[in-house]
Order: structure tokens, then sequence, then C-alpha cells
């Protein structure tokens, strides 16, 4: 069971709010750590998920940067052998009020609940998971957008417990490289229902968390704590993710383009060191296949991207120059292209590029919108812009570099013929019940718009195993 299907739960009563039941415990040993069983047969286990916790505990608090866990009133977190039945984890505040109103945050304790049916090989990635988001709600529990939390705790899976890397990417790693258009921001229970896609988007924007850490971070997550100080504040939503984003690295656009270029690359032969594995999964999803006879050619994205989303085409065979030019009535863009390993990006609506061979060529939101402040879906659905990708041949050569920035031409007349609305919809099923789901934070009670979307989209968004 997922963040959003938990909170459906129990708004149906099907889940009850407030404390797993305990007939047992046991603390660790120099940590404020205790583990509660429901069932006899369970209290073993207890042992070995202290110590996870304490692993946990050493990579995300005393390496990473992340303040320490906020304990109840008896000093101590908490987690739960509990079959509470959904399978997988969750995690909760056992209150929503800020605890030390002078500490410049908005933290709250809270506690976590792991199914008994998680085997010992999926254990330490769900506890490295649910540990985050313990972290996360001792800093800003109003956070109204889902990627820093789920993202950042699937990216602290692999951080915590590197040798299970593999467990983290067959779960959703996927549909971030299928939906680039949805951006940083997104989430998939606002996606499912409308495009068949991207039901565990939050959790693939892991991505997103191992590419900031490669760049600002220490390789072990330390910009991730970072980009959750930064981002908090006391009270209500006012410092947003994209805020964060620029403490942490100076130019949040120029991050983007980066990592929207760098993705490019993923599951192929010249995949980035921050995520060298090459597999089919991992590759980016193109919007569009063209050729140099193509050109020029106008494409018109089959989704619009959202704010801070992409949307990318091929074009097969270039030869010599191309003009590259993105084509809106407004909001901020910028233009990516690689060859092979070669990347080139700019924030700007227009570029010239030189070279012989295949290229990816995307064209990337840069707007800061107030979804990121609000977490209004109305506000993200306003994210999207109208544009089109123009990619022409340069007629003649000239003096200008291979790589370079043209003038701004702005929006040009659209001659391309409208697709269909659901053009782009994929048309899977939904995911299978079967399995175990990965673990997550609850929604925070003050932000009833997530309440809102997690009500509607039960019934589409299903639970799903970690493994298939």
């Amino acid at each position: 069971m997922d963040c959003h299907t938990m909170v459906m739960a129990m708004s149906l009563g099907i889940v009850e709010p407030g404390r797993p039941v305990s007939i047992g415990s046991v603390d660790h040993a120099t940590l404020p750590l205790r583990c509660h069983w429901e069932r006899e047969e369970d209290a073993e286990r207890c042992t070995s998920i202290l110590d996870l916790g304490a692993a946990s505990w050493a990579l995300q608090v005393d390496q990473a940067g992340f303040v320490p866990p906020v304990p109840d009133a008896d000093g101590m977190v908490d987690l739960y052998l509990y079959d509470f039945g959904g399978g997988g984890a969750y995690t909760s505040c056992s209150t929503w009020e800020d605890t030390d109103p002078a500490d410049g945050l908005t933290g709250c304790p809270g506690y976590v609940v792991l199914s008994p049916g998680l085997t010992d090989e999926l254990m330490p990635t769900y506890v490295a998971h649910e540990f985050n988001h313990v972290l996360q709600y001792a800093i800003d529990f109003y956070e109204p957008t889902y990627p820093v939390w789920e993202g950042i705790a699937s990216a602290f899976e692999i951080w915590t417990f590197p040798e299970d890397v593999q467990l983290t990417i067959d779960y959703s790693f996927a549909d971030f490289q299928a939906a680039p258009w949805a951006g940083l921001l997104n989430l998939g229970s606002y996606l499912w229902p409308r495009y068949g896609a991207g039901w565990a988007y939050e959790y693939s924007t892991a991505i997103w968390g191992l590419h900031l850490d490669h760049h600002f971070g220490d390789g072990a997550g330390s910009s991730s704590a970072a980009l959750w100080l930064a981002l908090a504040q006391r009270g209500p939503n006012t410092v947003d993710v994209i805020d964060g984003l620029e403490v942490v690295t100076g130019d949040w656009r120029d991050t983007l383009l980066s990592l929207s270029a760098e993705r490019i690359l993923l599951g192929t032969e010249d995949a980035p060191e921050w995520l060298p594995q090459q597999q089919a999964k991992l590759r980016l999803v193109v919007d569009g296949e063209y050729t140099q006879a193509d050109l020029p050619l106008t494409h018109r994205p089959s989704i619009m991207p959202y704010t801070t989303g992409a949307v990318y085409v091929r074009v097969g065979g270039v030869e010599g120059a191309v003009d590259i030019e993105v084509e809106a009535a407004d909001g901020q863009w910028g233009v990516v292209v690689a060859r092979g390993p070669e990347l080139t990006w700019v924030a700007e609506r227009t570029l010239r590029w030189s070279g012989d061979g295949d290229i990816v060529v995307g064209l990337v939101n840069l707007d800061h919108d107030a979804f990121a402040t609000t977490g209004a879906f109305s506000d993200l659905t306003a994210s999207q812009r109208e544009v089109r990708l123009r990619v022409s041949a340069v007629e003649a050569p000239d003096d200008t570099e291979d790589t370079g920035v043209t003038g701004d031409t702005g929006a040009a007349e659209d001659t391309t013929e409208e697709p269909p609305d659901d053009t782009g919809r994929d048309e899977r099923a939904p995911p299978s019940e079967t399995g175990l789901a990965k673990g997550c934070a609850t929604a925070p009670a003050p932000l009833p718009a997530l309440y809102g979307v997690a009500l509607v989209a039960v019934a589409l968004r299903r639970a799903r195993g970690r493994r298939q």
C-alpha cells in the first residue's frame, strides 16, 4: 500500500489512524530507536530491524547531514512490525503539530510501520526509505510536492544500502524516463488517471536525487539533506523545492538542464557515473523520431511539458549545422542536445548546433510556477505551456562555433496539424495488485488538496510489488 492508498484506507475506516497494536518491544542499545511487534513470532526480527535503523541513522543523519528525528514524548522513534492489510510500509506523524516553534522548522515526530510480510531481502531498502521520511517530517511536514519526499527517500535506499541498488531501480525508475514531460513536482495519482502512465512517478524521481548529489553532494545524499533544510520554514509553505534547489546549486535552471541532458544517456553505453547501469528500462522515451531528410521539422509534443518537464525528439543522420528553436507564446525555456556522450544545453529558446550523426534534442520548461508553493492541482495543470520544437538545417556555413546560442526569436506561427487529445496516452492496464507496495510518507493532515486527489485516484492507482 502506498501513501495515497493509505490515506484513502484511513478515510474509509479500512485502516485505523493512530498507532498500530504492539504486544512487545525492544530498544536499540545506543540510539533512541524502539521496535514493536504485533505477533510474538515477529519478535526476533526486531533486532535486525533496529540494526537497519541504526545503519540508516549513521548514513542519513551522521554523514548526509539531516537533523535527527523528532522523538515522541517518551524520547523514542518507533518502528512497528504490524500487518495493516496493505503490505509494504508507511510512515506517519504521531502529531500534526510543530514540536519546536522556535527552531525555524516545522517538524513533528514520525513513526514507521513495516509489514511482517516483507522479506529479509527487501527489508533494508524499506527501512532506509521510511527512516528518511521520519527525518523529512522533522524538517517540514507541510511540503506539498511529492517527489522531494518519495524520490529523495528512494535515493536514500541506494545511498544507505548500495548493494541493493537493483531492487530500487526495478521498482519504478522507468516511470521518470517514460514521462520526462512530467517534471520534478508531479505525482502518480495525478498522472495515472489522465495519461495511464506514471503511477509510481514520484518514487522514480530518485534519478533527480542521484544526479543532484553527484554534482553538489558527497555521493551519499548530503545535497538532499541540504535541499530539505533549504526548503524548510516555520508554518505553511512559502519556501518551495525550487527555492531550495537554488540555494543548493546556485542556479536551479542550469542544474535542471544538466539533468535533462544527462538523463538522455541513461541505459546506454555512455551512461553517467551517477547511474552507470546499462539497462533498457532506464532509457529515455523520446516523443518523436526524425531524420535529416525531414528537416525543417516542427514537432508538437503529444503531451505538453509541465513545469520543469522536458520533451525530446531524435533526429538521425544529421549533417552539418542545425538551428533549434522553442516556439511558445510565453514561459521560460531551455534547449538540450546530445550526440552520444557529447552534451550541450542553454537556458535560451534557440541554439545552433554543428556536427554529424544522430542527435537527441529536448525542450525544457524552465518556469517556476505556483504549484511548487501551493500544491494545488489547478496550478499544476496551468504550468503546462503550448509549445513547439523546430529543427532546421543551416543552409550555408558561417563563422559561428560548432555549438552556441543564437538570439531568442520568440514564438512562431503554428503550421502543424493538431493530434487527437489522447495522443501519447499509455493504454496499459493499471499495475497488478499482487506483491508488496513500496513504503512512503502519509500525506500531512493540513493539506486537504493532497487528500482529495488520493481519494479520487485510489481506484486507478494500485499497490505494486517491488519485485516483478
